[in-house]
């Protein structure tokens, strides 16, 4: 299963960035892959003392939300998003 290497990465990165911060927040679409993903980084963070609040939302406005930096990231953004979706400046 390919999302288990793709989240402890994703988190690996991320807890670089979050430097002292107690909470975070991410967005997510409604799937049931999604609230995998979501359990995996409640219960990850929640061992380092994180807080993790999500939001469900469509699919595209979760991406706009996490690319226009109104959320701390998404949860399960698919791999081929990028050739897709330009990020906004």
């Amino acid at each position: 299963m390919k999302i288990i290497p793709t989240v402890i990465l994703f988190l690996l990165i991320i807890t670089n960035i979050v430097d002292a911060r107690e909470r975070l927040t991410f967005s997510l679409m409604s799937s049931p892959l999604a609230k995998i993903g979501q359990k995996i980084i409640y219960e990850a963070y929640q061992r380092i003392g994180i807080q993790v609040d999500s939001h469900i939302m469509p699919a595209e406005r979760a991406l706009v939300m996490s690319n226009k930096g109104y959320v701390d990231g998404e949860i399960l953004r698919i791999k081929e998003i990028a050739s897709l979706f330009t990020q906004e400046t």
